[in-house]
């Protein structure tokens, strides 16, 4: 019985020229990975199949280790930025180290420059590479000019103009207990909601996919409105469930739309920036 992993018979010539061959096909399966990697992620598909991330997917369903997943899922997300490293590492201009190291110095105005520098380098090349250009302002923070004021610090967390309050006590929470208080409606839960919550919901994700599977996250866990605030949704405990951020967000974008969640991210952003325009403030992940 043959076995194709004993490759006595080849002959050196053929030897290499199989290699040069499966590396070769193995850079286009590369990139055709990363392009599906992308596609599900843009369709969050791996949510509705009850997982928390794309990593999360790679490695529980796809049997990946973490490294792997961690390398193939930061390739995945510089290819969807920019579009054209599909084919260099294709063609093997890049691998997926590059890609890795690359990642958080690239953006449209340097991308083709810093892929072309990079083409046929080392990951410790690439790095060196970053460290020189590092000098000419590649990743780097502009200056204030000469002058130039600095920004004003926010108040502490806690601690807003005209003087100090508990630790942890904000204008919104004082807003929320005033509404409790007045017989208003609000999005304040009670202690014993939210402890009621999370021991029904077990401390995990109640996400469940349409096959069964559970969302097994633990970790950045968000109290959510199953009939949502917005919509007169009641702040019990019927109507509150245990979501990671990622399933948050799932369920925001099946109620309101992708376009207005991605709207209010964006404005969430300005405000960030300092560019608020006279726009309230709104959650990156919005409250339902």
């Amino acid at each position: 019985m043959s076995n194709q992993y004993r490759l006595l018979e080849l002959g050196n010539s053929e030897l290499l020229a199989g290699l040069s061959e499966l590396v070769r096909q193995s850079n286009v399966l590369t990139a055709q990975l990363l392009a599906h990697l992308v596609e599900l992620e843009e369709r969050m598909l791996h949510l509705e199949l009850g997982y928390s991330s794309l990593f999360a997917y790679c490695v529980e369903a796809l049997a990946m280790s973490e490294g792997t997943a961690g390398r193939r899922v930061a390739a995945a997300r510089v290819c969807r930025r920019f579009p054209d490293a599909f084919a260099r590492l294709a063609r093997g201009e890049l691998h997926l180290c590059a890609l890795c190291a690359l990642a958080s110095h690239l953006n449209q105005e340097n991308a083709a420059e810093l892929f072309e520098a990079c083409r046929g380098k080392t990951r410790r090349q690439i790095e060196e590479l970053l460290a020189v250009q590092r000098r000419f302002g590649i990743g780097a923070r502009p200056r204030r000019a000469e002058g130039e004021k600095r920004p004003e610090r926010s108040p502490e967390r806690g601690t807003p103009p005209g003087g100090a309050v508990s630790p942890g006590v904000t204008e919104a929470t004082k807003r929320e207990g005033r509404a409790v208080a007045a017989g208003e409606r609000g999005r304040y839960l009670g202690v014993a909601v939210r402890r009621e919550a999370h021991g029904r919901d077990r401390g995990q994700c109640a996400f469940v996919a349409a096959n069964g599977r559970r969302c097994n996250e633990r970790a950045f866990l968000e109290f959510d409105h199953i009939e949502p605030f917005a919509r007169l949704g009641a702040p019990d405990a019927r109507n509150i469930r245990l979501l990671c951020k990622a399933h948050n967000l799932l369920h925001a974008r099946k109620c309101f739309g992708t376009l207005h969640i991605v709207a209010k991210i964006a404005a969430r952003q300005r405000c960030r920036s300092g560019d608020n325009r006279g726009q309230s403030s709104l959650s990156s992940a919005p409250q339902l």
